[in-house]
């Protein structure tokens, strides 16, 4: 096995260990403060929290990656992707209803569908900006520890 493939894999292993930090938080987070469809990711959406799911899962991942100088980047933005699968759930499962009892033109179910598709990227994407932010900061803490 190459080093660049050895990297990438060790990377995506602690990306996964990450995301299953950060998607049982969110689901706790958002069960515990009854965030119905808001999105509960990043500091200033729900209830403001300043360390966040996603951002503790990069965090992790970031930490785990810098020490074993994977790729710290790529594993926390995968750990941010993972953990924010449940928001994505949480956060599309009432517009996903409104959009399928809806009737009208055959074009506005196609409009509506592509807004929720627009909608997912966005939410898998400040996932994985939040959980960059931790991963620099675990990739700072893995070179305190050494």
């Amino acid at each position: 096995m190459t080093p660049a493939l050895h990297h990438r894999r060790a990377a995506w292993t602690y990306a996964l260990v990450g995301g299953l930090v950060a998607a049982p938080l969110v689901v706790v987070h958002n069960r515990s403060t009854g965030l119905g469809g808001e999105l509960s990711l990043l500091p200033g959406l729900g209830t403001g929290l300043p360390l966040t799911a996603v951002f503790v899962g990069g965090l992790v991942a970031g930490f785990l990656a810098g020490r074993a100088s994977a790729d710290v980047d790529t594993a926390a933005a995968g750990a941010g992707v993972l953990g924010s699968v449940p928001a994505l759930g949480w956060a599309l499962a009432y517009p996903t209803e409104i959009a399928l009892e809806t009737g009208g033109a055959w074009w506005f179910g196609l409009v509506e569908g592509v807004m929720l598709f627009v909608f997912a990227g966005v939410v898998l994407t400040l996932g994985a900006v939040g959980s960059l932010a931790g991963g620099f900061v675990g990739r700072w803490l893995a070179s305190l520890v050494g």
